[in-house]
């Protein structure tokens, strides 16, 4: 027999074309079908056989090898295995610990249970490196202090969308036993648990939640249309949780076209988004994901108030009226109570809220305190940089004549250079306290810290021991204390000796304005600098003996610190990938500088982008050139190689194992074509023979432990 038949694999070609083609319309009567970069129409009567037919392939002999081999790397429907669950949390921001059911893998990761949980779905041909990833993650942890785990089946990477449809159930089963699991293990309440799934994703989510029957909150982002029937049987259900949200931004194409939801979200009319190109509607890629970005943005802002309607198709015709309900669109503050369609105005560029927007005529929105601050703060910005952008778009080189601005948005401003000590000096944030606390850790208290204040009492009655060296360590913007700024560098320190390592947590960093934050790190660099003062004073603490450490922002704060002793310089000050936005390679004085301590260093992980490319420290180190790194595979926004200096640093003070080839120019190290001899100079200043000055290349691996040793 020349062929044989092979099960669960590609589909074959079927024509359902009993619906004339004027008659289609797509969700309602079958559906568009994605198949290999083009589109199929299905009778929705005829969805059982097409599905089936899609489970087979014909397969000559001669290529059974070969075949079997692309299908073992295809890893296709095997849900057991296909299912991964990636945990972050603020020790982990950027690198996911693979956690399964069991016991062990829970208790020996991140996870901690004293967190609320937030859970997340990709859909069709997604992953964790997609913006359902990231971008949700990122939301939430620089929102609080969460558990947030990526949800990755690898059945949907396969091209063939029928195919991946028929996985659907298998994901889910298997979703649901990971939260049975987590439950009765007592890592989570299903009461305070809130999940989200894009497209494909918001199926897998409700079809794991319903046998539960009391979990929190489900959002449904753009629930996927085709071959989804209208059943509750084969879908998300506004009956899956306690509340459940669609948010629709291509119905009727790629996404949902009814409210399947208790809340049911449209908007923009639900259809096509003013973020999206025209040329784009029709496709409905972009339209499909902008559900992401919105509720991205919702959770840290709460900005998309909502208009409620008395039909779905008045939504999507945008007739609502132009009285704003009580409702947000994002879930953050809804309740079970909630039910209804609602027309959400937006914007074409973020931030998308409304709130940041014209208020249409009709009843005004009834701002919160936190909502207001917000709205004054957007406001502010917009202001802000109408007035910044003088030099022409082609003309700006970012860190020369001007920068461009991060914020939590995911896009950038450009700022121009001239212009920058403006755009400072007006920054505010009504919403952020400039609070600065002191956390002492030691080896007797090593992860519970203790807050000291500048008095004999406070440090007398803490762990503070003035026999053993002084570490302090300073985070960057959006970090705090629970961050891996904090918690690797703390526990490096402490595995290598009995240390009073101090973690300096400054409020003024959470700000969503990153010019808010970068003007008060002078500020902070002097309390740090009271602080200081104090222990030299009554503690005996000597400069000599001292060590800062400071990433990205904290690297200036850092320097700000150490410029204020003058007779008796700081021992040494550790830069990791100081911030660039905002600050002058041609001002020292307003930045870390090489001359700032006996011994300055500067590790480069993000040059050019958030970090400084060229060289400010007596001694720059440039892992992997100093741009990007090899373990950031997929690093759309740079925060993975901008965080990578951290996980450098504290394994170099573990292991000191990461060996260096000198440079003569930094432009060498960029290019990694400096001379190919080690060194004997290694990054981190662990010892004196490493604190020479001068240029380094360093070479990274992908995987810890990241050193290269001679």
């Amino acid at each position: 027999m020349k062929y044989f038949l092979v099960l669960l694999l590609f589909a074959l070609t079927v024509t359902s074309d009993n619906v004339s083609e004027k008659k289609r319309v797509n969700g309602v009567n079958g559906w568009f079908v994605p198949v290999h970069e083009t589109f199929d129409w299905v009778d929705m009567k005829n969805v059982d056989s097409y599905l089936s037919n899609a489970t087979m392939e014909w397969v000559d002999m001669n290529d059974t090898e070969s075949y079997l081999e692309s299908v073992e790397r295809r890893n296709i429907f095997l849900p057991q295995n296909d299912v991964f669950f990636h945990l972050y949390t603020p020790k982990n921001l950027v690198h996911s610990q693979l956690i399964t059911m069991d016991k062990k893998s829970i208790d020996e990761s991140n996870f901690n249970a004293a967190y609320p949980t937030r859970i997340s779905v990709h859909g069709f041909l997604s992953g964790p490196e997609g913006y359902i990833n990231y971008g949700i993650r990122d939301a939430w942890l620089f929102t609080g202090n969460y558990n947030y785990i990526f949800v990755e089946w690898n059945a949907a990477r396969y091209s063939n969308y029928a195919l991946v449809v028929l996985s659907l159930r298998h994901v889910a089963f298997v979703l649901g036993n990971f939260l049975e699991f987590m439950s009765q293990n007592n890592y989570f309440k299903f009461e305070e648990l809130v999940m989200n799934g894009h497209s494909l994703g918001a199926h897998i989510v409700g079809l794991s939640a319903r046998s539960f029957h009391n979990i929190k909150t489900i959002v449904g982002l753009d629930p996927a249309s085709p071959l989804i029937r209208n059943d509750c049987e084969f879908r998300l259900c506004a009956r899956d949780a306690k509340y459940v949200e669609s948010i629709h931004t291509n119905a009727g194409n790629l996404g949902y076209l009814t409210p399947i939801g208790r809340g049911s979200f449209y908007p923009n009319g639900g259809q096509s988004q003013p973020a999206c190109p025209w040329y784009h509607f029709g496709v409905g890629i972009c339209e499909h994901s902008m559900s992401i970005k919105y509720y991205a943005e919702a959770i840290q802002l709460n900005d998309f108030p909502s208009i409620k309607c008395n039909t779905y198709s008045d939504a999507l015709r945008r007739r609502c009226g132009s009285v704003y309900s009580d409702v947000r669109m994002g879930g953050m503050g809804n309740t079970d109570n909630i039910d209804g369609v609602y027309y959400v105005p937006v914007n074409g560029k973020a931030p998308y809220g409304s709130v940041a927007g014209p208020i249409p005529i009709g009843q005004p929105i009834h701002f919160d305190s936190v909502n207001m601050k917000y709205f004054l703060l957007i406001s502010l910005i917009a202001a802000v940089f109408a007035v910044s952008n003088v030099i022409p778009e082609d003309e700006r080189i970012h860190g020369e004549n001007g920068w461009y601005i991060p914020n939590i948005y995911q896009f950038n401003e450009w700022v121009d250079k001239e212009n920058v000590e403006a755009v400072i000096e007006n920054s505010k944030d009504p919403q952020i306290s400039n609070n600065v606390t002191f956390f002492l850790y030691t080896r007797k208290n090593p992860s519970t810290p203790q807050i000291i204040i500048i008095t004999n009492e406070s440090i007398s009655n803490s762990n503070f021991n003035v026999r053993h060296q002084t570490r302090v360590c300073v985070h960057g913007w959006m970090s705090d204390k629970d961050a891996n700024i904090n918690t690797d560098v703390r526990d490096a320190w402490l595995s290598k000796g009995e240390y009073n390592y101090i973690f300096v947590q400054w409020d003024s960093a959470k700000s969503p304005y990153y010019p808010y934050s970068a003007k008060y790190t002078f500020v902070v660099g002097g309390k740090i600098s009271t602080l200081l003062h104090f222990l030299i004073k009554h503690f005996r603490v000597k400069l000599q003996e001292l060590t800062i450490i400071g990433h990205s922002l904290g690297a200036h704060i850092s320097g700000f610190t150490a410029k204020h002793f003058r007779s008796t310089k700081v021992n040494t000050v550790i830069g990791l990938d100081p911030a660039l936005p905002l600050f002058d390679i041609n001002q020292p004085d307003k930045r870390l500088s090489n001359t700032d301590a006996d011994y300055v260093q500067s590790i480069h992980t993000n040059g050019g982008r958030f970090g400084f490319l060229q060289p400010i420290g007596k001694g720059a180190f440039y892992p992997n050139g100093g741009e990007s790194q090899p373990a950031c595979w997929y690093d759309i926004t740079g925060v993975c190689d901008h965080s990578m200096a951290i996980y450098y640093y504290a394994e170099a003070v573990k292991l000191n194992d990461f060996n260096s080839m000198r440079c003569l120019k930094y432009e060498q190290a960029k290019a990694k074509s400096c001379p190919p001899r080690f060194s004997n100079i290694f990054m981190g200043a662990l010892n004196e023979t490493s604190r020479e000055g001068g240029i380094f290349f360093v070479p990274v691996h992908k995987d810890s432990p990241y050193g290269v040793l001679c």
